[in-house]
């Protein structure tokens, strides 16, 4: 308890936002069931889910690349990636034998298992927990940068372009989604850009956000469906390259700018936060504890939509009150999975990274 309290709040609320958002999403998209609206991927129509999946993985990585940044102060680079090793590549390992074991015994009572069925243990170790491993990369991409070219800004600015001239596939897609906002964030925090803007002032402050906000929901406006990262992905030449490279520059900006909304109205607000806190201490709690497992419940929510909800679900219509009510839920169960997990030393470090 006594390290919760010691964190810093700012990055606690903006990452449990964040995680509170992503798992709202998840209920869009799988808490009507199989009855059409995830079938006919309906979900990427609703107005919420637009808006959080506009820049709510985003903000993750932004967020992901700021604490590289914290973390190459005071660590060499072997200890990081021992430490991501740790607490994010043995996780995704074992989680993805958990679902292929789960796979096997569903087949085997079915009668459906063949020797070809154990090649989706691949399939299913590359795309289950596709954001984790893009965490993984990006960490690697930046660490070796970091190492031999000094953090050069042209050296990162050529492998974003770079990763537009790569397929879509085996998710690299999305790893070239997601590189520029870690390299933001990262970047972020090595140039030390926030003790140079001039926000401090909440006036100067509230009209940045007020553009920020303006400007991500015009993009929301003309938002389609086509310009998620899952249906057009960014590979230049897959169809007409000036019509790809539009909506790959408007994603990436609709991107930056909701996750700045959120990340500097967090900041302006934090002055009220800090005043009323102890009145606030449970939300603070709360959001502590979501982003201090943010990663276990990312994990635990994918099991969760795809082996119960969409199941339990099948027959519901949407609506706000569903997902409200779908959202308490389902952070209720993860909250108490992740507690039965950290209670055993071995099963923390195997599916938690140890946190």
């Amino acid at each position: 308890m006594n390290t919760q309290k010691n964190r810093d709040l700012y990055p606690d609320i903006v990452k449990g936002i964040a995680v509170i958002l992503m798992v709202v999403g998840h209920n869009i998209q799988y808490g009507a069931g199989q009855g059409g609206y995830n079938s006919d991927f309906l979900f990427y129509e609703n107005p919420i889910f637009k808006w959080i999946y506009s820049f709510h993985m985003p903000l993750f990585m932004l967020i992901s690349g700021y604490f590289l940044g914290v973390s190459t102060e005071h660590k060499s680079c072997v200890s990081i990636i021992k430490n991501r090793i740790g607490t994010i590549l043995i996780p995704i390992l074992s989680w993805s034998l958990l679902r292929f074991a789960l796979t096997v015994l569903r087949e085997l009572k079915t009668h459906t298992f063949t020797l070809v069925s154990l090649l989706e243990f691949f399939d299913t170790l590359i795309y289950f927990l596709w954001f984790l491993w893009a965490v993984l990369v990006c960490t690697a991409i930046v660490l070796v940068v970091r190492a031999f070219f000094g953090d050069h800004l042209i050296v990162y600015i050529m492998i974003v372009l770079f990763s537009l001239f790569c397929p879509d596939k085996y998710n690299f897609e999305y790893y070239a989604f997601m590189f520029p906002y870690f390299c933001v964030g990262y970047l972020w925090e090595k140039r030390k850009f926030f003790s140079r803007l001039r926000i401090q002032n909440n006036r100067n402050g509230r009209l940045l956000w007020g553009c920020l906000v303006i400007g991500h929901t015009i993009g929301i406006l003309f938002y389609r469906t086509d310009y998620y990262i899952y249906t057009t992905g960014t590979f230049l030449f897959k169809n007409n390259l000036w019509i790809q490279l539009g909506i790959d520059l408007y994603r990436w900006l609709t991107g930056f700018l909701g996750s700045g909304a959120v990340l500097l109205g967090v900041y302006l607000a934090m002055p009220l936060v800090e005043k009323w806190q102890r009145y606030l201490y449970k939300a603070s709690d709360f959001l502590r504890f979501l982003a201090m497992n943010s990663m276990g419940i990312y994990i635990v929510d994918a099991f969760l939509n795809r082996y119960i909800l969409l199941k339990v679900t099948a027959d519901i219509k949407i609506s706000v009150f569903v997902i409200v009510v779908e959202t308490i839920v389902v952070l209720a169960i993860i909250w108490g999975v992740i507690k039965i997990l950290q209670r055993n030393n071995l099963l923390n470090k195997l599916f938690l990274g140890g946190r």
